[in-house]
């Protein structure tokens, strides 16, 4: 038993020794293409690797659509590797490595604490133009929710979608990112599937030379009868440290009643 275990364990980085001489093929001269939190219409070069690592997600809410008195905090950790397979294509794992939750009943006092490893995310991104320069990119990228969760922390069932992230560069130093998402996702007495449409508008502008500024829209509608809409506004900062470096600081703010009153994150992207 204890050899079978550790030539399971042994899997992974079999597996990364297989893959890694084409990575190391693929060090040759190349336009570096543009580097950021996901979503984005960019894929990674082929035969290279990249790293979003979001160390750290707080989220406050104080108010509940269906009139509850509750205040939830949560406080979450996501890690996604992405991979270059093809010269327009990447593969993409990810998964919330840690999440945190805690509900407190005001009117009763009860309180509700939860922990555990969150779900994993599967996806496949592919570009259909402006991967390698042009004021207008575009992807698509379908996509699939494992529920992997213990603790009580995830969603049941796996859900999937197709996501197509647009970026659009108007002027010098100004483009507009549109990600249209339409998904299916468990209904609220679990015991079936909805339609999930996500849209993100953003508008990013430079400040700096490496330094630029954005504010964003978020918003989710299901096709559940009286599920509320779910509306956010984000504003944030990204900085490019080096061509293979960058880190994002964001905050969102709900603008509707079913939304979180607010979500504070850290987002560093490295490619190797």
């Amino acid at each position: 038993m204890r050899t079978n275990s550790l030539f399971l364990r042994s899997l992974p980085f079999l597996a990364l020794a297989l893959i890694a001489p084409a990575a190391v093929a693929a060090e040759e001269p190349i336009e570096l293409r543009p580097l950021g939190p996901e979503p984005h219409p960019f894929t990674t070069e082929r035969g290279r690797f990249a790293v979003e690592f979001t160390p750290v997600t707080y989220t406050f809410n104080r108010r509940e659509p269906d009139g509850a008195n509750v205040r939830s905090h949560s406080v979450d950790g996501h890690l996604l590797v992405k991979y270059g397979v093809l010269e327009h294509t990447e593969i993409q794992v990810g998964a919330d490595f840690h999440v945190w939750e805690r509900e407190r009943d005001t009117d009763t006092g009860q309180v509700t604490t939860s922990s555990g490893f969150g779900d994993m995310t599967l996806r496949l991104k592919h570009n259909l133009v402006g991967n390698d320069g042009g004021d207008v990119a575009a992807a698509v990228m379908p996509f699939m929710e494992l529920p992997t969760a213990t603790g009580g922390v995830g969603a049941s069932g796996i859900r999937g979608g197709v996501m197509a992230p647009t970026a659009w560069e108007f002027a010098e130093g100004w483009s507009l990112e549109w990600t249209p998402s339409l998904g299916a996702a468990r209904n609220g007495d679990d015991d079936g599937y909805v339609f999930a449409f996500q849209s993100t508008v953003t508008l990013v502008g430079e400040l700096h030379d490496g330094i630029d500024a954005f504010v964003e829209f978020e918003s989710i509608v299901t096709s559940e009868r009286g599920d509320p809409w779910v509306g956010l506004i984000g504003i944030g900062l990204t900085f490019e440290l080096d061509e293979n470096t960058v880190i994002e600081p964001a905050i969102h703010f709900g603008v509707t009643r079913s939304a979180d009153d607010f979500a504070v994150s850290l987002s560093i992207v490295r490619r190797f």
